[in-house]
């Protein structure tokens, strides 16, 4: 299989941004009245397309899904586990349209700080360790990846939410560089920082509730030194790459049920050597429908 150039890795990069530090996590804070289980667990699927389809537009069109469950250890703490699959409408002659994407396994507490009589800083503190069970992992002989994540989030007024904060996440991989013609270096470190809000509209037992929300971000991406003295897109002495991202959605909740649509904006800061950023782009723009089940 072919290593996956700089290009192709930022989207999966942005979307782990945009899940982990940029949202308000409405999946997993639904989950938390579920059904009252002590392991919670969230189901989730998510059709992916781009905003703007070309004659084929199968090549451009994916599904994700998600399973994660979490387990209360103590007031405040959790362990969770969470693994994914994706399916492409498009395959190589030989190869499944199915991949099985990188599992986590982790813990997380959550606490508060008080700001004002009545606004409390939310906190969570997360550590967490990726597995390669995924063929582009496996591909690029990926050890392990540790990541940690500080998570921030107040309710400045009754129905307004803001989250974000910042994560940094470790590569281990056996090889520096990637195998193959033009492979290029395997990313050692990539974090990322990211801003949310989300707006309750409405909220009924009987109904369900509506919620609508935006948020920003960017990533930092640092390759693996080159044992080769010369600057290029896929070999340098530790070159660092930045992506930027944004992202709108609507939601719709009713029980254990959620649903929401998004528009989303990811990309490469540096375009053909020159900071270049566009706020929609026909090949980068994307429209993505969720629908998640918390247990």
């Amino acid at each position: 299989m072919r290593a996956l150039t700089t290009q192709a890795l930022l989207p999966a990069l942005i979307i782990v941004g945009l899940a982990s530090a940029a949202q308000a996590e409405p999946a997993e804070a639904q989950a938390e009245t579920g059904l009252g289980l002590p392991v919670h667990t969230t189901l989730s699927s998510q059709f992916r397309m781009l905003a703007v389809v070309d004659q084929d537009p199968a090549n451009d069109q994916l599904m994700l899904y998600g399973l994660r469950a979490r387990g209360d250890v103590f007031e405040g703490g959790q362990v969770f586990l969470g693994t994914g699959l994706r399916q492409r409408f498009t395959a190589e002659a030989g190869e499944s349209g199915f991949d099985l994407q990188d599992s986590q396994v982790g813990f997380a507490w959550k606490t508060s700080l008080p700001l004002a009589p009545d606004l409390d800083l939310g906190l969570t503190h997360e550590a967490a360790v990726f597995l390669p069970t995924s063929r582009i992992s496996r591909a690029q002989d990926l050890y392990a990846a540790p990541q940690v994540r500080l998570g921030l989030s107040v309710e400045p007024m009754p129905g307004l939410s803001v989250a974000g904060g910042p994560r940094v996440r470790y590569r281990f991989h056996k090889y520096a560089e990637r195998a193959g013609l033009g492979g290029g270096m395997n990313t050692q470190l990539d974090a990322s920082v990211g801003l949310g809000a989300d707006y309750q509209v409405f909220e009924s037992e009987r109904f369900g509730g509506l919620g609508v929300g935006l948020s920003a971000g960017s990533t930092w991406l640092r390759k693996y030194n080159s044992r080769d003295a010369f600057v290029s897109a896929e070999s340098d002495q530790g070159v660092w790459l930045q992506a930027y991202d944004w992202e709108a959605h609507v939601g719709y909740s009713w029980q254990i049920l959620e649903l929401s649509v998004s528009v989303e904006q990811g990309g490469g800061v540096l375009r053909d050597g020159i900071v270049n950023t566009f706020l929609v782009h026909r090949d980068e723009t994307e429209l993505a429908i969720t629908l998640a089940a918390s247990l």
